[in-house]
């Protein structure tokens, strides 16, 4: 009878410690999604700079307005690019689990 008590008990923790390890991924996924959405909303910003440098650009030189739009738009472009990347590494697809044997 003993080490029936045992194994319930062992079975509880790896239930509690399961519990806490699902609660940390949602935490994690839900600062992942942040990210997403802050990157989506710079990509978006970028996209209208962009816009409007295309527009400005008509003639054979830059106003010195326009080359520091370009610049400024040129360096969030690369961090939004660095971020990207970053979560693309630090979010790897989860593995597929394999069953475990019930005996």
């Amino acid at each position: 009878m003993g080490s029936t008590t045992t194994t319930l008990s062992q079975q509880a923790t790896q239930i509690q410690q399961l519990t806490s390890d699902l609660t940390a991924v949602q935490a994690d996924f839900s600062t992942v999604t942040t990210g997403i959405a802050g990157l989506q909303s710079q990509i978006t910003t970028l996209q209208a700079t962009i816009q409007q440098l295309q527009n400005a650009a008509g003639g054979d030189n830059l106003s010195p307005a326009t080359e520091a739009a370009l610049t400024a738009a040129v360096t969030q472009a690369d961090a939004a690019k660095a971020s990207a990347d970053q979560l693309a590494a630090d979010f790897p697809a989860p593995a597929t689990p394999s069953a475990k044997s019930s005996t």
